[in-house]
């Protein structure tokens, strides 16, 4: 602020200070003497405008006069080197002398903020949160939450498999790192289900295990590995949406001329045939390796219709989960007469479907009225001379019993060729067909396939 000298004048009235300080001394800065100046003092022009409002009643007696003399205070202390200017220069004050500057009314450097109190306590910045009551380390490694950096944290991390690693920077191994590790069979790191691996880290052992694991899961070439299977996940075809689904393809029959009659090899042995070629409708033969080494508690047999080219299908439940190579061959080729064969269990009608899903009837046989009717796995005419015999099918016979078995519908059937006996152990039927209908002497053949689940 601006220190200011006290006036003598403070306790007068407002005019007589006005009409007192209409004389003021010019100081000599070199002599520091008081001089007087003829002049007309702007506070005097000041006052005369005070007068002529009324407000002062004397104080422009003279003020016609050019030649008035500033008067002196008559104060007991004179002024003494006094800047009237501007008021922010102290003037030098002498013994016994008062600065009063009272030549200009000061307002615009007057103190009014009083006593500067900032030493005292600062309340805008209380804080009011009270003590950090924080304990331990927010990114701790170990409590279990994972935060900040890192990028797991099971509360172990101890590296093992499915875990954390001790930092808690990375994975331990686990299923989707594209390294095989722990208990996973695969990890190829993707969610394909047709490549052989599941995103489980398991590969899937059939078509079966496909739909158990995603039953949106289409028709298609997937590749599997059955337990106990030593090569790498092979090529199956799965049929995921008719009966159930789930069906791995394990034959497939050309519509003529095919080659899986009731004695080849191929119904007993590790082959395959075609195997590249997966499609269920290719009109070739082909046996695949899901024949000799996927395990099934169901086969299913499919004919084609030749006239509107539709397929019909039988299904069974077999006696224990098994491979249909090993079914095929453990079951032994006989008749119910001897305990030989596989017969399964199913209401006439039902058994004479084989016919119908291949366009065929009973008019067609050479029994039309037949006394046997059976279905099954591996049945022969082993009680007499005549060479009827089906790998997986119907047999016929005008006589309640197998004894000259007639006719056979379904896989490697074969129907009589002669009573003779001219035919050795092994040898087919002149009259047979790899799939279809074999009725005495005609023969209707068709396309057809085998399926395991």
């Amino acid at each position: 602020m601006i220190a200011r000298a006290k006036s003598a004048e403070i306790g007068l009235p407002y005019a007589s200070r006005v009409a007192s300080a209409a004389s003021f001394p010019i100081v000599d800065i070199a002599s520091r003497t008081h001089t007087r100046a003829t002049m007309i003092h702007p506070l005097k022009m000041t006052t005369c405008v005070i007068a002529a409002l009324g407000l002062v009643g004397t104080a422009c007696a003279n003020s016609s006069s050019t030649d008035d003399e500033v008067g002196e205070t008559g104060s007991a202390s004179e002024t003494t080197d006094t800047e009237s200017s501007s008021g922010t220069e102290t003037g030098d004050a002498t013994a016994g002398e008062t600065t009063a500057d009272t030549t200009t009314t000061d307002t615009t450097t007057t103190d009014t903020t009083g006593p500067d109190t900032s030493t005292g306590p600062d309340t805008t910045t209380t804080d009011t949160t009270g003590p950090d009551t924080t304990t331990g380390d927010p990114d701790l490694c170990g409590d279990a939450i994972v935060s900040g950096a890192e990028i797991c944290d099971d509360g172990i991390n101890d590296g093992s498999y499915g875990g954390c690693a001790v930092d808690c920077l990375a994975l331990a191994d686990h299923c989707g790192d594209a390294a095989v590790n722990g208990p996973e069979a695969c990890d190829d790191a993707n969610a394909d289900s047709s490549d052989g691996c599941l995103d489980t880290c398991v590969v899937p052992q059939s078509c079966a295990d496909l739909l158990a694991f995603d039953p949106m899961l289409g028709d298609g070439v997937y590749l599997i590995a059955p337990e106990g299977y030593a090569g790498d996940p092979f090529p199956a075809t799965c049929d995921m949406t008719t009966d159930g689904g789930g069906w791995t393809l394990a034959m497939r029959f050309a519509p003529a001329m095919g080659q899986f009659h009731f004695y080849s090899t191929h119904w007993t042995s590790e082959s395959v045939v075609n195997d590249q070629v997966t499609d269920p409708l290719d009109p070739s033969d082909g046996k695949f390796i899901a024949y000799n080494a996927v395990p099934g508690a169901a086969i299913r047999g499919c004919l084609q219709n030749p006239m509107d080219q539709s397929y019909g299908c039988k299904v069974y439940d077999l006696p224990d989960t098994t491979t249909l190579l090993d079914m095929f061959s453990n079951t032994q080729v006989g008749s119910d007469a001897s305990m030989k064969g596989y017969y399964f269990m199913e209401a006439q009608a039902g058994k004479l479907e084989w016919l119908s899903i291949q366009g065929r009837t009973l008019a067609q046989s050479s029994v039309p009225n037949p006394n046997y009717v059976q279905v099954g796995i591996n049945i022969d005419d082993d009680q007499s001379c005549y060479d009827a015999r089906v790998r997986f099918g119907l047999v016929l016979n005008n006589e309640n019993s197998v004894v000259t078995l007639n006719d056979a519908a379904g896989f490697g059937a074969q129907s009589y060729f002669t009573a003779a006996c001219d035919l050795g152990p092994g040898v087919d039927s002149g009259w047979k067909t790899a799939a279809g209908f074999s009725a005495g002497p005609n023969i209707y053949s068709t396309a057809g396939q085998i399926w395991i689940r």
